[in-house]
């Protein structure tokens, strides 16, 4: 019993963790595109570096008039950020102010729960008004219902035209001391924040461009108005996107290959043993006796061969995808360590980092947003996967039949499912299940089973050897 209940933690753990890594991490996906508004991860950003920010090379006004000429598109948002404190009376609140323009709705998922963003009137006119978020709102006066009431940032005083529903995930959470806490026009900020500039541009990229391209496009546009690509950094979204988006996808086409090929030595095996058969037999009698003695097995393998063909087949078309790579993490030298650690010490560096002003917000979210997926990804596949086939070796020396074993494992996957769902909606992501993964899933899950259980040693067992009988001149079968 003991053991019994060893293999139910084990494959049910296992269980857990895969199918965490492929539907709760697309929750997390999903929850980065809606962090990134309207136009989802189809963007470019592009922001300074510590080098052009002690340079004080910043953006102005005219050097993004120029970007939308080069890049031919208007769908241009910029904003500069600063610590500072809102203040209302004797209540004060440590806050990430962000100048910005009209757009920032469509790179942000800004949803606006009373009140209106300024508009772009509100910026041309260097308008005193201000957004703040609800949590803001709750400390400065106690409520959420502040629209028309002022506070001050950076000496001025600002009017409160709308409140915005504060970021309750997680990923909100641990971007917390540097969240966003209110936003005022890009032309009013730098009016009012003395030795201030335009430090993040973000510009809608051609969904048709091929991955790179955009930031191409944006480092030329950038030599044209007389700043240097390399002392800014460049990201596209897209590319992110694809490499977050295929890490699931390379786990299911793992798992379909290992389903086909459990499904093609199945059937092969049968087909060889079968084939042996009636060569052995042939010695000794005519191949149309052997045929018809053997005629609901060759019925049964020809079966066996057309689903394993179609299932192959469907199987295939459900794994498939167009892989990609950036060229940013392939070396010239395939040999040199040092830029591998280098690239990952990066990564690594970039998700951290708490510099309000050596990073901008959006970027810090967006990076704490990456870091989740690929924790919840990495866990779910590395730790999963040595869980289950733990399970699957307790399996076989318990010789648990097929039966409860599938009855325990369909169990652990409806568990699984209801236990994403309610990991993923306090943590403030959307649900994602996706059917195609869910059929793959089971196919591997299945397909590992019958492979470990005791009615699945018959598909590793080698044909057996006839032997004949020289004294009766039959078989063991009782054949001639």
């Amino acid at each position: 019993m003991r053991g019994i209940k060893g293999f139910f933690v084990l494959i049910f753990t296992g269980c857990l963790l895969l199918f965490s890594a492929i539907f709760l991490s697309g929750s997390v996906y999903e929850k980065i595109k809606e962090l990134n508004g309207q136009v989802s991860m189809n963007k470019v950003s592009i922001s300074l570096t510590e080098t052009s920010r002690s340079n004080g090379d910043y953006f102005s006004g005219e050097d993004i008039k120029d970007l939308k000429k080069l890049l031919g598109t208007d769908i241009i948002s910029y904003s500069a950020q600063e610590k500072t404190f809102v203040s209302y009376n004797a209540n004060t609140v440590d806050a990430g102010i962000v100048g910005t323009d009209e757009l920032a709705p469509m790179f942000e998922n800004i949803a606006i729960i009373k009140g209106a963003f300024f508009s772009e009137v509100d910026c041309r006119e260097k308008s005193r008004v201000i957004v703040i978020d609800s949590d803001t709102a709750w400390k400065l006066f106690n409520n959420d219902d502040v629209l028309g009431c002022s506070v001050d940032v950076f000496g001025s005083r600002l009017k409160i035209i709308g409140v915005v529903k504060s970021d309750g995930s997680i990923i909100g959470r641990l971007t917390n001391d540097q969240s966003v806490k209110a936003y005022i026009p890009i032309q009013t900020y730098m009016d009012i924040c003395s030795n201030s500039g335009i430090t993040y541009v973000q510009f809608k990229a051609d969904s048709g461009n091929m991955a790179g391209k955009s930031t191409d496009d944006a480092a030329s546009a950038m030599l044209s108005i007389g700043k240097y690509p390399a002392n800014y950094n460049l990201k596209d979204y897209s590319i992110k996107g694809v490499a977050m988006e295929q890490k699931p996808a390379i786990m299911l086409f793992l798992m379909g290959l290992f389903v086909i090929s459990v499904l093609s030595i199945y059937a092969i095996r049968f087909l060889m043993k079968l084939i042996q058969d009636i060569k052995i037999e042939c010695k000794t009698d005519y191949l149309i006796n052997v045929v018809k003695a053997h005629r609901f097995k060759i019925v049964k393998a020809l079966i066996l061969l057309a689903l394993t063909g179609s299932v192959s087949v469907l199987v295939w078309n459900l794994i498939r995808f167009g892989i990609y790579v950036s060229p940013d993490l392939i070396s010239d030298d395939f040999t040199d360590i040092s830029y591998y650690l280098d690239l990952i010490f990066e990564k690594v560096s970039g998700y951290f980092s708490t510099d309000v002003r050596a990073v901008p917000f959006q970027e810090i979210r967006s990076n704490a947003a990456e870091a989740v997926f690929n924790l919840v990804f990495y866990f779910g596949f590395i730790v999963g996967v040595l869980l289950f086939y733990a399970g699957l070796m307790l399996l076989k020396r318990l010789k648990i039949s097929l039966e409860n074993a599938l009855l325990i494992c369909g169990a652990a996957l409806a568990a699984a499912l209801g236990i994403c769902a309610l990991m993923a909606l306090p943590a403030g992501f959307p649900v994602v299940i996706d059917l195609k993964g869910i059929i793959i899933y089971w196919s591997f899950v299945f397909a590992n089973l019958v492979l470990f259980s005791t009615e699945g040693k018959g598909m590793v067992k080698e044909p057996e050897e006839v032997r004949f009988c020289p004294e009766t001149g039959l078989n063991m079968k009782g054949r001639p």
